[in-house]
Order: structure tokens, then C-alpha cells, then sequence
């Protein structure tokens, strides 16, 4: 049995009743893990998996990849889930970063700036700036694509507005990691 603290990158149904969860931890970098029974009503670990916070999971080795055995939550940040804006650029942002890194692969900067990109999301829903979150998440996309080596200087004085922006932003994204982006923040 392994203990990690981790962070919920995404969640898919897997049959009936089970989900297959994409965590992002401190030990081992991207799993998958499945979590059994987590669609049922008397299960006490798909509370934990549903809102963004950092958790302590027990997993579990088996014939077919890891289970998670326990979970609880270590740092919660709840204020985001009362936010559709700072919900929305978040998961978009946990949900790009699950499309772009291989599974087992740790990197201690990716996991500082998951935890970074949550505690800067409860930081700006007490000041109610939808301008200010969209900055956050180019900033977040940003140093994840610096911390893989795709970083690309950004010449800003050809850039006059958010939509430009973000088309530019996208361009790059899509040229680097040959694959369709989609962000909660690109329009």
C-alpha cells in the first residue's frame, strides 16, 4: 500500500459503479487509479474526489493498475466550488494538465504549481475579479509549458486584447503539443 498526498485531475465512469480517477501526486507523479463503488450513495470517497483540494490517498497495487483504498482531504479549498468562473478556469486548467503529462512520471514543479494554481484560485474569489482569473490561468498555462521546456517567449506588444490573446496563446499550445486544446478561458 502506497500513502500520497494528490491532486484529482479528472474523473470518468467505469462501469456501473466504479470510477477511474486521474490523480496527479506528490510520490509518483500522474496515476490512474480506480476507485470501486464510488457512484454509490454510501461511499465516503467520491465527496473527497468531487471538489478541488489536495488529498492524502491510500493506494493499492493490483492485477490491473492502482485502487484507491482510502481518501481523505488534507488542504480544502471550497470557496472555488461557490465560484463558476474560478471553478470553471480550474478544472479547466487540472483537466489540461491530465491531456499533457504521461502517467508516472514525478516532477515536483508540475505538483507546486497544481497546489499554486489552487490556493491562487481561493485567493481571487474574494476579490471578485473575472479579469484577474483570466490573467491567473494564461499565467498557470504559461509556467506549465516553461516547467515541460515548451516555453515560448510571448511578444506582448503584438498582442492589443484578450481574444488576440488568446488565439495566439492556442496557436502556440497546439503547434507545440500537437493536439486540440480547449481551455474554459479561450472563447
Amino acid at each position: 500500500m502506497y500513502h500520497t498526498d494528490a491532486i484529482v485531475l479528472d474523473i470518468i465512469d467505469f462501469g456501473e459503479y466504479d470510477q477511474l480517477v486521474s490523480l496527479y501526486t506528490k510520490e509518483f507523479g500522474k496515476v490512474h487509479a480506480k476507485v470501486r463503488s464510488a457512484k454509490k450513495i454510501t461511499t465516503k470517497q467520491a465527496n473527497f474526489l468531487h471538489t478541488p483540494s489536495v488529498l492524502n490517498c491510500s493506494l493499492v497495487l493490483g492485477r490491473q493498475g492502482y485502487i484507491l483504498s482510502g481518501v481523505t482531504r488534507k488542504s480544502a479549498y471550497d470557496k472555488i466550488f461557490s465560484d463558476l468562473f474560478a471553478l470553471g478556469y480550474i478544472l479547466s486548467f487540472l483537466n489540461f494538465v491530465n491531456s499533457v503529462t504521461y502517467q508516472n512520471q514525478k516532477d515536483n514543479k508540475i505538483w507546486r504549481l497544481l497546489v499554486q494554481a489552487l490556493g491562487d484560485a481561493q485567493a481571487l474569489i474574494k476579490n471578485n475579479n473575472k479579469e484577474q482569473m483570466w490573467f491567473k490561468e494564461k499565467e498557470w498555462i504559461l509556467q506549465f509549458l516553461e516547467i515541460l521546456g515548451l516555453g515560448e517567449k510571448i511578444n506582448m506588444e503584438k498582442i492589443n486584447n484578450k481574444k488576440q490573446f488568446n488565439y495566439y496563446l492556442k496557436n502556440i499550445l497546439e503547434n507545440k503539443l500537437e493536439q486540440k486544446v480547449q481551455l474554459f478561458g479561450f472563447n
